[in-house]
């Protein structure tokens, strides 16, 4: 299992995907060159046809070629993503399939068609943390990036995911009155 921190925002917009994302259980990527061509689905590209495309100088963004690196190749069933926010991390939660591409999973709300499916916390409380290399999409958390969190976590009475049982993570396709008898907020972090 590994432990990864992503952001949900388009660019330079200041536009904040994560309520999006958490509504359909996913954590979606998206990334076009100036020409306005998107990165093509890369669920039967190899890691080197990958790179090949990447040098081909079609799609130049170091960033973005690390973030789908890492959501292609890297990211697996299990492993943990932690949300960040402006200068919180927002949401975590368990890594449920493997790399997929859909060109309609965000509907109109945005271009994003590489994802994975993840199954959100609904009871995660929001932290204030920066874990730095802010400007990453997806980030390797590990080492003292990960200890901090930990720590962070603890000293807000949660736990870094991983060391509680999955079921305790309810299902994103279940409603608030399944989970909460509709007695509480909802469950989306709109």
């Amino acid at each position: 299992m590994k432990y990864w921190r992503t952001t949900f925002r388009i660019g330079g917009l200041n536009q904040d995907l994560w309520p999006e994302c958490y509504d359909r259980g996913i954590a979606a990527i998206g990334e076009y060159n100036e020409y306005g061509e998107s990165i093509p689905d890369l669920r039967y590209m190899s890691e080197a046809e990958f790179a090949e495309l990447w040098n081909s100088g079609d799609f130049t963004s170091v960033t973005a070629r690390m973030s789908f690196t890492i959501l292609r190749f890297r990211m697996t069933t299990g492993d943990v993503i932690y949300v960040k926010g402006q200068k919180e991390i927002v949401g975590c939660g368990v890594v449920t399939s493997e790399y997929d591409y859909n060109p309609n999973i965000m509907g109109d709300t945005a271009d994003w068609e590489h994802f994975v499916r993840v199954k959100w916390d609904p009871d995660f409380k929001p932290i204030k943390a920066l874990l730095g290399a802010e400007r990453l999409t997806l980030l390797h958390l590990r080492d003292a990036r990960l200890d901090y969190l930990a720590r962070l976590l603890r000293e807000s009475g949660q736990t870094l995911k991983g060391s509680a049982p999955l079921q305790e993570i309810a299902a994103p396709d279940e409603t608030r009155s399944q989970l909460h008898n509709g007695s509480q907020q909802p469950l989306s972090p709109r």
